[in-house]
């Protein structure tokens, strides 16, 4: 909610969606101590990722998926980013890029895990979209890494793990 208040500025509609209650409440929130000419920009929907928006509609769309993998997140659901901790960030890129509009932007907040054998779901991700014709970056941000491939734990659940980090995703579809 606190990002989508902050776009308001920017932009004449913002919708902040999420399937957890708790996450909407709190948005509303942001939206209600908004002055009222902000206020009127921004929508509150509790929703499943991009479920019920209209594809290609929108010219910016910013995600901070769940990332941490299961088995770290300590019985916060909305912390789990599925097995590997990939598998919810990869539905909000695939569901998030759809719904933008020509030269649209999408940004996603994730974690990047390398395996010794040489795979790296988002990489291979990102390269499809290449192929699409989506220009695309993956810029290492600030924040701790996520986990440790060293770390009690990890390597017996994400077997090979050789490296893991915080990123951020940056995707733009070319004008049609």
């Amino acid at each position: 909610g606190l990002v989508a208040a902050f776009l308001t500025s920017r932009y004449e509609t913002v919708v902040a969606t999420d399937i957890n209650q708790r996450a909407t409440q709190t948005a509303q929130l942001s939206r209600e101590l908004l002055p009222e000419t902000a206020k009127s920009r921004m929508h509150v929907v509790a929703n499943d990722v991009a479920a019920g928006i209209h594809p290609g509609t929108f010219d910016f769309v910013c995600v901070n998926a769940p990332w941490v993998p299961a088995h770290r997140a300590d019985g916060r659901i909305y912390s789990q980013g599925g097995e590997t901790g990939f598998e919810l960030p990869r539905r909000f890129i695939l569901e998030g890029t759809e719904l933008l509009a020509p030269n649209g932007i999408f940004i996603a907040l994730c974690a990047e895990l390398a395996f010794l054998d040489g795979t790296n779901a988002l990489r291979d991700l990102i390269e499809d979209f290449e192929h699409k014709g989506f220009t695309t970056l993956i810029e290492p941000t600030s924040a701790p890494h996520p986990f440790h491939a060293a770390a009690a734990g990890t390597a017996e659940t994400l077997p090979g793990l050789e490296s893991a980090r915080h990123v951020t995703v940056v995707m733009q579809r070319k004008a049609q």
